[in-house]
């Protein structure tokens, strides 16, 4: 099982977990972050500290430093579960994960 920083307000919903489950990935709730005021370094240390191996965000700019670190990125695709019919109920129904390519000497 990968280990996975998760960045959010909330912990993990039942359907997060059980999603991240499939996709052999166990979530580690740390919270949110401000993308703006953390420097590369104490995001690194933070995934260090944790033993993970990537992390979770919906953040734009999140996702994008840590993908420049070299880290895989996750994010929750959320979509309408309920019926016609039902009020809108929106949940996540897929993670998908970023791995960081290896660049090439050119």
């Amino acid at each position: 099982m990968r280990k996975f920083l998760i960045f959010q307000i909330d912990t993990p919903t039942p359907k997060q977990i059980e999603i991240a489950q499939t996709r052999g990935i166990e979530l580690i709730h740390v919270g949110n972050i401000n993308g703006y005021t953390e420097d590369d370094e104490a995001l690194e240390t933070l995934v260090k500290q944790q033993a993970a191996e990537g992390v979770i965000t919906n953040d734009a700019l999140l996702a994008s430093r840590f993908t420049s670190l070299g880290i895989p990125v996750g994010v929750f695709q959320k979509g309408c579960v309920s019926m016609e019919w039902e009020p809108v109920n929106i949940q996540p129904v897929h993670l998908w994960v970023f791995e960081p390519k290896k660049s090439a000497n050119i």
